[in-house]
């Protein structure tokens, strides 16, 4: 049983991280982001753990973070000839990926079998799966045409 300091970080930590993925939403200052990515990659390693259910499923608001994080995949970045910051697209995309291909395997691998999240769909690791091949594979509409057409330039990013 967890003690009532244990579920008040646990509530903390969930409220913290929620308010870390709001505020990346909409933000378009490339240092803002890359701090920000950083700070929610740092968030899932350290508070992912701590966010469990008594059932020992996870709490961790995985889909938020992922809704406000996923809007910037792939980066479209170019730094100004003048970028006095050093930030990059490479580093802006190695932040993003840090955070979308974030994976607990002392969380995740909980699951009764060689499945991986299929006890938590929303594992952060099956949504960036989803993501991704989206970009490769776009969905089709009802009457079988592309959704959105794939470029070459999709698949590139992707």
């Amino acid at each position: 049983a967890k003690s009532d300091q244990q579920v008040q970080l646990q509530k903390e930590w969930t409220v913290f991280a929620t308010f870390c993925a709001n505020c990346l939403i909409g933000e378009s200052d490339p240092r803002c982001l890359m701090q920000l990515l950083e700070l929610l990659f740092n968030v899932q390693q350290t508070a992912s753990l701590s966010i469990l259910r008594d059932d020992g499923t996870q709490s961790f608001p995985t889909l938020s973070i992922f809704d406000a994080v996923a809007p910037y995949y792939p980066i479209q970045f170019t730094p100004p000839p003048n970028d006095i910051h050093g930030i990059t697209r490479e580093g802006l995309q190695k932040a993003l990926l840090d955070v979308l291909c974030y994976y607990d395997p002392s969380v995740n691998d909980t699951a009764k079998d060689d499945h991986v999240g299929e006890n938590n769909p929303e594992d952060m690791l099956n949504l960036s799966a989803i993501l991704f091949l989206e970009r490769l594979i776009p969905p089709t509409s009802e009457d079988g045409s592309p959704s959105m057409p794939s470029t070459v330039a999709d698949k590139q990013d992707a």
